[in-house]
């Protein structure tokens, strides 16, 4: 899963070869913020920029950090 609005994200994922990309919306920020916090109004993506920030001080656009990866981990199969 990757952030194509993150910088770079799309040239670098168009250099591979044998890939089909799937893109998905509402935004990737939206998606990793609902791991951490219910979210039941509209919100900006923006704004869900900060609110991650607010859950994890180390947060990336584009990346994932190990908390990040933890998190979607442990609850995997709770998604599912």
């Amino acid at each position: 899963m990757f952030d194509l609005d993150a910088e770079g994200m799309l040239k670098r994922l168009n250099e591979i070869k044998k890939v089909e990309l799937i893109c998905s919306n509402p935004c990737f920020e939206l998606w990793l913020l609902l791991h951490f916090q219910e979210q039941n109004g509209s919100i900006k993506t923006n704004d869900c920029i900060k609110a991650l920030y607010s859950q994890e001080k180390n947060y990336k656009k584009g990346e994932m950090s190990l908390l990040m990866q933890s998190k979607l981990k442990d609850n995997r199969a709770k998604a599912i």
